[in-house]
């Protein structure tokens, strides 16, 4: 008898859960597959091993939840409906856009942690949290070590990072990864290592935007930031919204909505609208470093500087600005990048090798020249 159960209920952890479209609901298993949802029994030979806390009912609306939409937004239909496709495609396991959404509000208290808490809510097994930390660069990593935030992750179809600390530096190269679609190792402490393919959406939410060195990351698209820029004074809060936004009505209207936000995601693409762009491409250049440095503390003279003299200024603003340096050999290659390296040539009327060419450090020019640099451009 033993055997026979072995050979019908045999299964592995890799086989659970290997469906990305089906969302196990409380009251049944929705397939996502198609534009209409088909509502299914419950089965165990769907081997799903996750659950959300919603009843899926078609009819059910969520007026509470699209109120308070409209109010974080400030009435932006466009960035609603991107949110809506964000939550759409977190009901699946599909990652085919690699992206990380980051929702940024440089103050307190403007919903972008109520609308993530919501999701997780919702989403039930299928939603994590993770440290923020664990997506920074750590010092002296040994990769033996264990990984377990990282390895929380498998089966999760929504993650959530919230508020990282101040000038936090995102280990970019972890970034594209989690948000890939290769399979990434990872173990437990005291476990062996396994491997898996990532199904989650990485979600942050944050007042502080992470320092981002890699432009890569930008464009390749691995990057959409998301502004929440209402600020909800308290005597304009509802103390309750959370408890409205979880009772069974409301999140089973929530769940459809979502599933709206995945069929206009079908139909469109997620199409990251204008705001979003212009956000985006605002915390790019501020997170170009190095051109923040060309623009602040070069200027644009005719004359050729060493690699070394720029490298040493460049340093000393690192320092003062409280960033982190990059090597030297980084600092080339952003300089190569930008068209202004030489392997050599003039310096002061000697023949140098590796230069910065037509650029002087600001100080150096203005002592020479007692007037204003003509600054980078």
């Amino acid at each position: 008898m033993l055997q026979d159960s072995r050979d019908v209920y045999y299964f592995s952890n890799e086989d659970l859960d290997t469906n990305d479209y089906l969302l196990n609901v409380q009251n049944g298993t929705v397939d996502l597959s198609e534009d209409t949802p088909k509502f299914l029994k419950h089965s165990p030979d769907m081997l799903l091993s996750k659950i959300c806390n919603a009843n899926y009912d078609p009819a059910a609306s969520c007026k509470e939840w699209e109120k308070f939409l409209y109010e974080i937004m400030q009435g932006d239909k466009e960035k609603i409906k991107y949110l809506q496709k964000i939550a759409g495609l977190s009901l699946t396991g599909n990652t085919q856009e690699e992206t990380c959404f980051i929702l940024y509000g440089s103050t307190t208290r403007n919903g972008k942690s109520t609308f993530c808490e919501t999701l997780i809510h919702l989403l039930g097994d299928y939603a994590l949290t993770m440290k923020p930390e664990s997506l920074a660069v750590k010092q002296n990593m040994d990769s033996r070590q264990a990984s377990g935030d990282i390895a929380r992750l498998a089966g999760c179809r929504f993650c959530n990072a919230s508020e990282p600390p101040k000038r936090m530096l995102f280990d970019t190269a972890l970034l594209k990864s989690l948000l890939g679609r290769d399979s990434i190792t990872a173990r437990h402490l005291h476990q062996r290592e396994f491997s898996f393919i990532p199904k989650f959406k990485l979600v942050i939410n944050t007042n502080y935007l992470p320092t981002i060195t890699d432009d890569t990351v930008f464009t390749s698209g691995r990057i959409n930031v998301i502004s929440f820029d209402r600020h909800f004074e308290p005597e304009e809060q509802d103390k309750h919204l959370k408890d409205k936004l979880r009772q069974e009505s409301e999140l089973s209207g929530i769940l459809n909505w979502c599933i709206d936000g995945l069929r206009m995601y079908r139909k469109e693409g997620l199409k990251p609208p204008a705001a979003v762009q212009q956000t985006t491409e605002t915390y790019r250049t501020d997170s170009d470093k190095i051109g923040n440095f060309i623009k602040e503390c070069l200027a644009k003279t005719g004359k050729n500087s060493s690699i070394k003299s720029i490298y040493e200024v460049y340093s000393t603003w690192c320092s003062d600005n409280g960033y982190g340096t990059e090597s030297k050999g980084n600092f080339i290659s952003e300089i190569k990048s930008k068209g202004l390296y030489a392997t050599s040539g003039t310096v002061e009327g000697k023949t140098v090798r590796n230069i910065v060419k037509g650029y002087t450090a600001e100080s150096d020019f203005m002592e020479v020249n007692g007037q204003e640099p003509i600054p980078f451009t």
